[in-house]
């Protein structure tokens, strides 16, 4: 089934883009597969690499909402955010969190 992305939607290759993974302090990805596929591209990359469950402090994957269609790409959606609250309110004060997502 999968869902029709806007014009503006974005996608990067990483094979074809390496140079991105090195400017980076921190990357995260919807599943550990993702996340080997990125240490497989290079060892040298020195950035933090997490899956999204593991920068919240759970196990797990994010199910990659391809082929999901709208409803699975707002679910992953929701799930990414979370996951990105939770991992960043390990490192920040909530009020600091807050104010940024209202921007």
């Amino acid at each position: 089934e999968g869902i029709t992305l806007p014009t503006n939607s974005k996608s990067i290759d990483l094979k074809k883009h390496k140079e991105l993974l090195f400017d980076t302090d921190l990357i995260l990805t919807l599943t550990n597969k993702h996340k080997q596929q990125i240490f497989n591209l290079n060892g040298e990359i020195s950035a933090d690499i997490f899956t999204f469950r593991e920068f919240a402090g759970e196990n797990g994957d994010i199910k990659d909402p391809s082929m999901k269609g709208t409803k699975g790409f707002r679910k992953a959606r929701d799930e990414i955010k979370e996951c990105i609250i939770q991992g960043l309110e390990k490192w920040f004060h909530k009020e600091t969190i807050n104010s940024i997502l209202k921007k």
